[in-house]
């Protein structure tokens, strides 16, 4: 019970088209690239500090798409809050709940809130207040104000680049935003330099077909086929369907869409 394994191959029976021979090997805490894939499990989900009882049954409820429940549970805990610095965490969470929703503004107003009480605190937390810019960024991203998701953006990389540790995975995550954002307002060389950044995170940080790697190639990969540097986007979506065909299943969606991505290159690679 609970023993993890690593798969080291896959191969059909003979003679029987639809059974195959799985190789394992038994693994354990000394495996570095689990200890890797197991911290980063732990920070996606549960990051906050303050993630116990109703308030991580909140998050375990958003991220079950049940937000009006989500939602009950948050405003009854800022009934019953009393520290400032808790409220800021329970209006952060709000904000994710209505930016998951589309409701961009009313999470903006959630974000805010949370801001107004960490921007003013002595000791505040570094993470709620770095996920709070970002989070920030996030909603106006997906509302096009590409030059105020910058800003806060900027101001989350800037807190991480002063608390975290170099090769900290939230540092490639303001990295990735960031060259996001550069890219979609056509300034090719900084979108270029801040995913390059991201990924040299993902290549210390994280196990080596980690799909979050692959995405990281991915948008690489993409932002060189604008360029028109078709040799070195055809590479990036090559290590793409690498990891891809390592750590996902075959009916994976991104699988598929990746494929498209290697394919189209490839023949203007020809």
């Amino acid at each position: 019970m609970h023993s993890i394994f690593r798969i080291d191959d896959i191969r059909p029976m003979d003679d029987h088209a639809n059974v195959y021979t799985v190789d394992l090997t038994l693994t354990n805490d000394s495996d570095k690239d689990l200890c890797k894939l197991t911290e980063r499990i732990r920070d996606e989900s549960f990051p906050e500090y303050q993630s116990e009882g109703w308030y991580r049954l909140g998050i375990v409820l958003r991220k079950m798409g049940q937000f009006q429940k989500a939602q009950e549970v948050y405003y009854g805990l800022l009934e019953q809050e009393t520290e400032t610095s808790a409220k800021a965490s329970i209006y952060g969470q709000l904000g994710l709940l209505k930016s998951n929703q589309g409701e961009y503004e009313e999470a903006i107003y959630f974000y805010q809130k949370a801001l107004a009480i960490l921007e003013q605190s002595t000791s505040f937390n570094y993470h709620d207040l770095s996920s709070a810019y970002n989070n920030m960024g996030i909603a106006y991203y997906s509302m096009s104000k590409f030059n105020k998701a910058l800003l806060y953006y900027e101001k989350a990389l800037a807190i991480r680049q002063q608390s975290l540790s170099p090769d900290h995975p939230q540092l490639a995550t303001s990295y990735n935003n960031i060259g996001g954002v550069y890219e979609i307002i056509d300034q090719y060389d900084k979108a270029l330099s801040y995913y390059e950044k991201a990924i040299a995170i993902k290549l210390k940080s994280l196990p080596s077909n980690h799909p979050s790697l692959a995405n990281s190639y991915d948008n690489l990969g993409l932002l060189y086929e604008k360029m028109r540097d078709y040799s070195k986007a055809y590479s990036c979506f090559q290590k793409v369907m690498n990891i891809a065909q390592k750590s996902l299943p075959s009916d994976h969606p991104n699988l598929n869409k990746w494929q498209n991505h290697f394919d189209r290159v490839k023949n203007n690679n020809l």
